[in-house]
């Protein structure tokens, strides 16, 4: 899949275009397919190095999701979303 990350803090020309492998999810946990998102405040301090955390950061972190490929059968379809608090435990 692909996904919008930074390897080094800095301006708008350090973003880029990665191939990632999708992940798979464990038990409790879902993989989501994101329908739209933005770039926010957040995004960009975290890109300008303002908040810090472990690089490489995959952007955005308030995307809107639908789950395809849940860990149970009765989330499929669920809408979802992500906490922008959590940034720095999940995005690598």
């Amino acid at each position: 899949m692909q996904a919008v990350r930074f390897h080094e803090h800095g301006d708008p020309d350090v973003l880029r275009l990665d191939e990632v492998d999708a992940p798979e999810p464990g038990p409790g946990q879902v993989r989501v397919r994101v329908g739209a998102t933005s770039f926010n405040g957040v995004d960009a301090n975290i890109r300008a190095g303002r908040m810090q955390g472990p690089i490489p950061v995959t952007l955005p972190h308030t995307p809107a999701s639908t789950s395809p490929a849940p860990s149970t059968p009765s989330a499929t379809g669920s809408r979802a979303a992500r906490s922008a608090t959590a940034w720095w435990a999940s995005c690598r």
